[in-house]
């Protein structure tokens, strides 16, 4: 009776470990899971513009504010153009002078009445003189696209402000459409590629309400060292469209908030995953 029992909890240990075996052999060869690379990044607006000064000058007026919602083409500074090196008197009449001459050389040349060489001497002349002239007229800086006016300390102007062509006036933010910029180690760089799907989730809300999808739409091409480490910088594109200026109202997403992105990079079993991670490990699939 002993042995009877013996042989029968052996039989059901046996069964068991089949049936376990069985389970484990279906998980590793025929059940197929998501596989994804993680990172942290933060959150961007997707379109930036720097408004840069056209002229060098003086901030006569100031027509927004920081936070402001502009439309495309609504008007941004006003700059007085000046010239400290000339006086504006005489370079608007240097050009008026030199336009007169290029434009009935023009004529001329055209005409053939004059050689090349003399009306791109002539034209030479004339095109530096409209850049000495464009540098003391008024410049009014406009709005290149739809978005809010985002400062910082740096960027701040007051009227009077002397600045010069290429400064930096303020930046303009389109809050339409999000990224979110994330750092991937160098070892799992080869399993991204564009247009992968990733699911990204903002740190700043506890809900898991906050998970959003997004897809990778660029993956710089040149690392760099962060702790000791390569990594490199990989972009991805919520797929969300935030209505504008309903975006605090559904979402309260901000630009700069920390999130958390899984990069879905395979859709297999176990056994696909071990086989690619030792034998095409470095091959994109």
């Amino acid at each position: 009776m002993i042995i009877k029992s013996i042989r029968k909890i052996i039989f059901v240990i046996n069964s068991l470990f089949i049936i376990l075996v069985l389970i484990i052999g279906c998980i590793f060869f025929f059940f197929k899971k998501d596989f994804f690379v993680t990172g942290d990044g933060f959150i961007e607006p997707y379109d930036q513009v720097l408004v840069k000064a056209p002229i060098d000058g003086i901030v006569e007026d100031i027509y927004v504010e920081e936070g402001k919602n502009l439309k495309e083409g609504s008007p941004m500074f006003m700059i007085r153009g000046i010239d400290e090196e000339k006086d504006n008197k005489i370079v608007l009449e240097d050009y008026k002078f030199k336009e007169e001459i290029y434009l009935n050389l023009k004529q001329l040349y055209q005409k053939g009445i004059v050689s090349r060489r003399e009306f791109l001497e002539v034209e030479n002349k004339y095109k530096i003189a409209k850049i000495n002239k464009d540098r003391i007229e008024n410049a009014l800086v406009t709005a290149s696209m739809n978005g809010f006016v985002i400062n910082n300390s740096e960027l701040r102007l007051k009227k009077n402000d002397y600045i010069k062509k290429g400064d930096i006036l303020a930046k303009l933010s389109n809050l339409d459409r999000y990224i979110v910029r994330l750092s991937v180690q160098e070892k799992d760089i080869y399993k991204i590629k564009i247009a992968q799907k990733a699911i990204v989730q903002i740190k700043g809300f506890s809900s898991y309400r906050a998970i959003l999808n997004g897809k990778v739409i660029k993956i710089l091409p040149e690392g760099k060292i962060d702790e000791e480490k390569s990594v490199f910088e990989v972009i991805v594109l919520l797929a969300e469209l935030i209505q504008p200026n309903d975006y605090m109202k559904h979402t309260k997403m901000f630009p700069m908030m920390s999130a958390n992105v899984r990069i879905i990079y395979g859709h297999m079993t176990f056994f696909e995953y071990l086989l690619r991670e030792t034998v095409g490990g470095n091959e994109n699939s």
